[in-house]
């Protein structure tokens, strides 16, 4: 079976208004980014883990998210991606212009089905960790 991993990294580039850098307190202002963490349940059948990885400074954050197989990866995407792939281009609309900046690695982008809507996906191959 193979194995299917993503990760969504955010960093925080400029502080917000009141002058802070921290991008988990950031990123928690936004109501789609709830949304787009609830769209995530883990443990499940859908994901078996997630791992947060949070820079010493906060600036950085990082999401891994292990599905276990291609076959849950689908199985989640066919119950929560479309809206999952709207609500993170509700986040990268909302929180961008504030200074957030995301990206995202899939092990396998052309199965990922996000030429759905067309938003921006690497490879994890292209992943290099921050921290």
């Amino acid at each position: 079976m193979e194995k299917f991993l993503k990760i969504l990294t955010v960093e925080q580039i400029s502080p917000d208004s009141d002058g802070e850098i921290d991008v988990i307190k950031s990123l928690e202002t936004s109501i789609a980014w709830s949304q787009l963490y609830y769209c995530h349940p883990h443990p499940s059948n859908y994901i078996e883990h997630i791992v947060v990885n949070l820079s010493e400074d906060k600036s950085y954050v990082e999401f891994h998210a292990d599905h276990g197989t291609l076959e849950s990866y689908n199985d989640w995407f066919n119950t929560f991606g479309e809206i999952s792939e709207e609500l993170y281009k509700e986040c990268i609309e909302e929180l961008e212009p504030q200074g957030l900046v995301f990206e995202r690695f899939f092990s396998n982008v052309e199965k990922a089905q996000l030429e759905v809507l067309g938003n921006h996906a690497q490879s994890l191959e292209n992943f290099v960790s921050k921290l």
